[in-house]
Order: structure tokens, then sequence, then C-alpha cells
């Protein structure tokens, strides 16, 4: 894999490409779900378990109180200011539209508190895809503990894969458990591809250069990408945040490798491209903040669209062009962030 040496780490230029890649997946997805939902089950096999699987590839082990003090910055704090905005503004929305009460309020403290990705009878989510921050924020810690003793974190990813099996939900249509504190059991089922990530990067760096190696990333990433058609099409949605596995486990877990894999291979092939590298590295250190608040831009866009009069196209075509300038709308903003902003970044 193409790298190169920051001051104080090692740094893999393809890695800024495949969160991109992931967030505009992301985004994608989202949109798909509103006008194109042929698309979700491919998306949604393995876009999430990416984001995991990127993070893995760029943990370092730490120790417990490194890793809170390390995650107060970088996760903590961005969640409570994307959080806190979204229930300013949803306050806003209650009080224009005269229907705000203490109780709807509670719910809305309730759904930060208890990081909740879905509405229950008990939570309304003010930034629903901001489960994912919470959820890595627990699988870092836990594999703070783990990784202290020798295949720690081996043995954690494959007693969740055992967990994932046991709680996971099969049902065809979308389940929303009432029970419980739902994000530990969503961070169950992401940390084997936040461990595989991690294992990923140890394959390279340990492995010796391979000859040929863009004809054997193109056909990786040809071969992954028919298996998640296949299997996407067979399986059906697939959603971590509601601990949905699809129809089969065993596709569940192959189509989410694949996935990943296929974007890795994507991402090692492209990223010798110099022209988008300052583009990708800007928009990469702007996850987070894509992530809070993507569904407002989507939402702001889209009526924008339709007041100027123009009629939304829901084909593939529009929805895949449409996510992509959702994304490069954030460009500017994540500038602006940088400079005078950065807690919401995550002191980035």
């Amino acid at each position: 894999m193409v790298s190169y040496e920051h001051p104080h780490k090692k740094w893999y230029v393809w890695i800024d490409y495949a969160k991109v890649l992931a967030i505009y997946l992301v985004v994608l997805g989202h949109q798909a779900f509103i006008s194109y939902p042929q698309a979700t089950p491919f998306i949604w096999a393995f876009h999430i378990p990416l984001f995991f699987a990127i993070s893995g590839f760029l943990y370092k082990p730490m120790g417990v109180l490194e890793t809170l003090k390390h995650d107060w910055t970088r996760l903590v704090v961005p969640y409570l200011i994307i959080n806190g905005i979204c229930l300013v503004i949803s306050l806003i929305g209650c009080a224009v539209d005269g229907h705000i009460t203490w109780v709807e309020f509670g719910k809305r403290i309730a759904a930060i508190l208890l990081a909740m990705g879905f509405k229950t009878s008990y939570a309304t989510p003010v930034c629903s895809p901001s489960w994912f921050i919470a959820a890595l924020f627990y699988i870092r810690l836990i594999m703070s503990v783990a990784s202290q003793r020798q295949w720690g974190q081996w043995f954690i990813a494959l007693l969740c894969i055992i967990l994932t099996l046991v709680f996971g939900s099969h049902a065809s249509g979308v389940s929303f458990p009432q029970f419980g504190y739902p994000i530990l059991l969503s961070s169950v089922m992401a940390l084997p591809f936040f461990a595989a990530g991690e294992g990923l990067r140890y394959l390279s760096e340990h492995l010796p250069a391979i000859k040929h190696r863009s004809l054997w990333l193109l056909l990786i990433f040809v071969l992954c990408l028919v298996e998640v058609l296949w299997g996407a099409s067979i399986n059906g949605r697939a959603d971590l945040n509601l601990f949905q596995l699809g129809k089969y486990s065993t596709l569940f877990y192959l189509n989410a490798v694949c996935g990943i894999m296929m974007i890795f291979s994507l991402s090692a092939l492209v990223c010798r491209c110099d022209a988008f590298r300052s583009l990708c590295s800007t928009i990469s250190r702007g996850t987070i903040l894509i992530l809070g608040f993507h569904f407002k831009v989507i939402e702001i866009a889209r009526r924008l669209l339709e007041h100027y009069g123009y009629t939304i196209n829901n084909s593939i075509a529009f929805t895949m062009l449409f996510s992509a300038a959702v994304v490069l709308l954030f460009y500017p903003l994540i500038l602006f962030c940088q400079r005078y902003f950065k807690p919401i970044l995550g002191s980035r």
C-alpha cells in the first residue's frame, strides 16, 4: 500500500480515499433509502462495517485511561456538540409546529444519553447516525482492555460473533428493539469488523510487495463486487443499528467482508491520482461532521430544488450525483471548522 510518513506516525495515503468512499456510501445509502430503495441491500450490506474496519485499521492499542483521554476529544466531545446542535434545531422545529412538550424534550435527551439510533417509546433521536460514534467509543474501550492479553482481541471478536449470531435478528422486516441498552448490542455486532481492519493493517505491513499489484487489486475488486451484488440480492437488508443480519448469518459476514475488501482494493488503486489527494484528505478529516449533519443537508438541498421548480428524478444516476454533491457541500464547512471550531471535528 502507498504510504508516507507524518512526524509522529505512519499514514496510508489510500486510507483517505477509503474514508471518503465510506462517507459517500453512508450518504448514498440514506439517500437511496428515500429515492431508490432497490439499491439499499447492496449499500447497507457493507457500508457501516467498512467504517468500523477503517477505524480498526487506524487503531493504535492503548491503555484504558489513555483511550478514555484520547477518545474524549476525538469522539465524545464531537458527539455531544453535534447532538446538542441537532437538539436545538429539533426543538425550534417543534416550537414552530406548536407541539413541543416536556415529554418529547425528555425523549430527545434520553436518545442522546443512550446513543439511540432509532425511535422507541422512550427515546426520539435528534441525530440518528451519531450512534456510530458512540459504538466506536465502546469498541475502542473494549479493545483497550482486550489488547492487554495475548490474543485477547481475537477472543473478544470471536465472542462478539457468537453473541451476534444468538441475538441478531433474521426477520425480513425492520425490527425496533425496545429493551436494554441497544448501543452495546450494535457495538458487539460491529467489533469483529473493527478487529478485521486491524488484522488487515498487520497483513499490509508484514506481507512482502506483490508483483503485478494493480492487476491483483483489480481482480479482488471485481470478484468482491460480484459477490456483494449477488449476496445482497439474496440476503436482503442488513443493519448493524437495528441488529439485523438479513436472511442468512453467513451472507451477512461474507457480504460485509467482501464489501470491505472491495473498497480497500479500489482505494489502493485510485490513490495514485494526485489530483484528488488534497480534496480527499480534507473531506476525510470531516467524517464526523458529515456523518452528523448530512441528513439536514439532504433535506435542505431537496427542498431548495423543489422550491426552484426542479423536479427531483429518483433514478440511480440522480441519486448518486446528488449524494456526491451533498458530500462536496461540506468541503468549505470542514475548512471553516478546521480553522475556527476544531472540537466538532474531534480536534483534528
